[in-house]
Parts: C-alpha cells; structure tokens; sequence
C-alpha cells in the first residue's frame, strides 16, 4: 500500500537544520545537487531518504533548483532561509518566515485552513476518505503537522508567543462580524475559515456561507450566535404513515367530527377536521383553501428547487379540478 498524498518527509525544525547543514556546506552559492545529499547531508547515493528530505526542504520553500556550470541539476537556499538562518532569532521577519514555510506545503495548508487552532479529531477520517490518506500513514502525517505548527508558534508554542499577546485580530476560527463605520454588514456572526494576504489587495477574511472575501481590517471577533432552537408543534402530531381519523362527536345527532393530523421530519405540521357528512359545496369550498395553503407553503422551497416540486403542483391541481367536475 502506498503513502498516500505527498506530503513532507521531515518536520519544519528539521527542515531548518538540513538548511543549515548546507549553508555551512555552499553558503548561499548554488551546489551540485548530488554534492549537498552526500556532502552536507551525509545521506548515500543509493538511499531513498536524500531525495525526500530534498523534495521536503522545496515544499517549505527552504531550497530552489539553480543552473550549474557543468549542466549538472544544482540547489541555491532561498531567500526565505537565508533569513530564518541568519536573522536574529526573535526578529518579527524570521518569525514570519517560519510561518509561510509551516504553510507551504499543500496538505499542511489546506488542514490549517480547513480547521485552524481546532484541530479536532475528525482530522483523520476526513483525510482517510476525502482525500486519499492511508491507515498506515495517517497518524504519521498528522503528528509531523501538529508539531511543525507548533515549532512555528501557529500554536502558540516555543516561536512567537509576544507577537500572539499583542495581536488582537480575529484568527480562523473566531467567529466575526464586518464591522465597517460602526454598522455590521453580515446579517449574523459567521466563523473565519481563513486570511489571505494578497500582493496587489492587501488581507482579506473569508467566512463560512459567503463567496466572496472581505477586508481583513473591517472583521471584528464577536460571540458565537445563539443556537437556534426548533419551535415546538403545537399540535404533538403523528407521523403522517400512522395517520387515522378521530371519531369526536360533537351532538347527540348522526354528524359527527372526523380529525386528521400529520407532520414530517422539516416540522411541516397540520391538523384538520371535517364533518362526516358535507355538502358538495363545502367540499368545492375545501379544495379551494386546500390549493391556496398548499401554494402558500410551497413558498417555503428555495427558488432554484421549485422545478422539483413544480410538477407535483401540477398533478394535484389537476386532480382537484377533476374531482371539481365530478362533483359539480
């Protein structure tokens, strides 16, 4: 069985210190590639091991392929390494440097956003069945993320704990209005699923149930929304399959009343009685208030769902009118 999606063979700290063993190897002068595996690494030719953490150091954008003068494949560190190599430890650049190479990998990205500081257990069987995750790595993938995470400080562990008490921004997972000149924008609080800074637009938020992002400098962390509660039925109806009419009788005399009530799983709830005897009249009469309430709690059904109900309108309609003629 294989490993499932790719992912990075080492963590980020260890990441870093492969960066540094090159640098001491090259500096910032570009290395065979073959030269830096067995040379700065120590790893051999023939282990499989250079070329993951090799391709692991690209994904978080430590390393970057570079033309070599004997045409040979060559690697150069980034820009970004050079920085997190050569910074002061605690400079907000480094930090922030550390940050972006934690989020470069694509599975590493995509669960930071998917799920933020929450990091439930539902992880797993979201990435076992959808997206192709196996049993016998899993475990692994999630633990290397949990802990480069944390070396990043996006945890709030070991790398920038000042910065974190002195950012008052919602994070993703907050909940958050748009606050903008004093009025809220979004008709309730929505969660912040993640923050994107754009070169060209600057930080935007994007938020559970909307397209579209918005300016980060407007969101504003509230409360979570109060849950909504079901309303009760008012009539403690039975499931419609069990429906049976009550006999009432309401006089000493032959005509008694019949009682129908029904309901469905979406709280759709009802109770009619009738007479056991009517007028053909009464009856017209009833089957024109039936097909006014039916069209109005049709309404109910979302604009770009109608077509689904539209035809069994349709057929009722034409059976009421039918029975209409029969009666008349």
């Amino acid at each position: 069985m294989g490993r499932g999606p790719s992912y990075p063979y080492v963590g980020l700290e260890e990441a870093i210190g492969l960066a540094q063993k090159m640098y001491d190897y090259t500096k910032r002068a570009a290395a065979p590639v073959d030269s830096v595996i067995t040379e700065a690494w120590k790893y051999t030719t023939t282990s499989s091991s250079g070329a993951k953490v090799l391709a692991a150091l690209k994904a978080y954008g430590l390393v970057e392929d570079a033309p070599a003068a004997s045409g040979k494949a060559a690697l150069k560190l980034t820009t970004r390494s050079i920085r997190i190599l050569l910074d002061d430890q605690d400079t907000p650049l480094r930090r922030e440097e550390i940050r972006k190479a934690a989020l470069s990998p694509k599975w590493y990205d995509y669960c930071w956003k998917t799920w933020g500081k929450e990091m439930p257990s539902s992880m797993k069987s979201n990435l076992l069945i959808e997206h192709g995750f196996v049993d016998s790595t899993v475990e692994s993938f999630l633990k290397d993320y949990r802990k480069t995470m944390a070396f990043a400080g996006i945890l709030d562990s070991k790398i920038g704990i000042e910065e974190k008490e002195s950012n008052t921004g919602p994070q993703v997972g907050d909940w958050v209005q748009c606050d903008m000149k004093g009025q809220l924008r979004l008709p309730e609080p929505h969660k912040l699923i993640r923050i994107e800074d754009h070169p060209e637009h600057g930080k935007y938020g994007f938020v559970e149930g909307q397209k579209g992002g918005i300016e980060y400098e407007h969101l504003i962390k509230v409360d979570p929304p109060e849950p909504k509660v079901q309303p009760p039925n008012l009539f403690d109806p039975v499931p419609l399959i069990n429906l049976q009419p009550a006999i009432v009788p309401v006089s000493k005399g032959e005509i008694k009343m019949q009682t129908g009530t029904f309901s469905n799983s979406e709280g759709v709830t009802g109770q009619l009685q009738w007479p056991s005897e009517m007028s053909p009249e009464a009856y017209l009469d009833f089957l024109h208030d039936l097909a006014g309430l039916r069209m109005r709690v049709r309404r109910a059904v979302p604009k770009d769902r109608q077509y689904e109900v539209q035809s069994r309108d349709e057929e009722a309609a034409k059976d009421e009118a039918q029975g209409m003629e029969r009666s008349s």
